[in-house]
């Protein structure tokens, strides 16, 4: 996306002449860049949201008359994949361990204390669900923990800001500004 605006108030293109190129695009990214690091922390949520606010809103300031926003870093291609959703495949392993239990919840079977075990329940025939299960109980009863999968679809949650949000975002920093 690519932003121009025209300012056509004398007073503030004076203020506006006052600055470098380098000074106002700085300021102006800045304010934008703020903007989409809120959209992350509310639209993603939770630890993760904040973890993408924190690190992965990159800002190329390399040229004076042109900042580049975007989502980078180690988590970039996460925060890209969360705005536009998609399939999930492995990418070390067989399967995705999907978490079942509220037990396991945000946990890796490899970070389980306990031992585990591969379920395949007879209703669900030879190709159906499997699952990784632990025993509890004095009869062994078999706990599921987490569902194998091949793959998931992630439904888009978009939080990137459109042309619209980045039009009222630079309007804002026209107004706390000059």
């Amino acid at each position: 996306m690519q932003i121009n605006f025209e300012v056509n108030d004398q007073d503030l293109l004076k203020q506006l002449q006052d600055l470098t190129p380098r000074q106002f695009m700085i300021a102006w990214s800045g304010a934008v860049r703020r903007h989409i690091q809120k959209n992350a922390r509310e639209k993603i949520g939770g630890d993760f949201g904040d973890l993408i606010a924190r690190e992965s809103i990159m800002t190329d300031q390399e040229d004076d008359n042109r900042h580049i926003i975007y989502a980078g870093g180690a988590n970039g291609y996460i925060a890209e994949h969360i705005h536009t959703g998609g399939t999930i495949k492995p990418r070390t392993r067989a399967y995705l361990a999907i978490p079942i239990d509220r037990s396991v919840k945000g946990k890796y079977p490899r970070e389980y204390g306990g031992e585990l075990f591969v379920v395949r329940k007879k209703e669900d025939g030879p190709r159906g669900r499997a699952y990784l299960a632990t025993t509890v109980g004095k009869r062994g009863k078999a706990k599921m923990l987490w569902v194998l999968k091949k793959s998931v679809y992630q439904r888009p949650r978009p939080w990137w800001p459109d042309e619209m949000e980045i039009e009222q975002a630079t309007g804002r920093f026209f107004e706390e500004n000059f």
